[in-house]
């Protein structure tokens, strides 16, 4: 499979390097999916920089989002191949490549007449709006809502949940 890769952390811009690697192989609990839409995040940006929260070793595969087709699911996953799936990728193995990791407990499965482009800023993008509006700010309908950087991803998506 080809794979954008960090081999010296560093901004992405000038540190991905293409690879041509052997696809992953899921645990336990987790599947593998062919990637049918990676998310480019403000948070990847971190990663590869090595200043967010999940700090993979390198050489890694960037890219927290994915959404996709499973290809190989792990023995305890509830998962089958051919689940659509959209979720939080599992580093070291991420989804600027072919295919992908996903942990069980960090994927939705999607319709199959939805496209993956649609879907793959579900888990991360929109939950992390939603938890913020809805659990920590409490937002109840006639409120209003003020978005500060609402072009970005988490922003746009509040937007999109707060007209909701």
């Amino acid at each position: 499979m080809q794979a954008w890769r960090i081999l010296e952390k560093g901004h992405p811009s000038n540190k991905l390097t293409r690879e041509t690697l052997m696809p992953p192989e899921p645990g336990d609990h987790q599947v593998q999916i062919r990637v049918d839409a990676a998310v480019i995040n403000f948070a990847d940006i971190l990663v590869c920089q090595g200043i967010y929260q999940n700090r993979p070793d390198v050489p890694f595969t960037p890219g927290l989002e994915a959404a996709g087709t499973v290809t190989v699911a792990g023995r305890e996953s509830p998962y089958q191949i051919g689940d659509k799936l959209a979720g939080m990728t599992t580093l070291p193995h991420g989804s600027f490549a072919e295919y992908c990791l996903l942990d069980d407990n960090a994927a939705l499965k999607y319709p199959d007449d939805t496209p993956a482009v649609d879907c793959g800023l579900l888990y991360n993008t929109f939950l992390t709006a939603h938890i913020a509006l809805f659990r920590r700010a409490r937002l109840q309908r006639g409120e209003r809502l003020l978005v500060l950087a609402g072009s970005g991803g988490v922003g746009s998506a509040a937007i999109q949940l707060g007209k909701i």
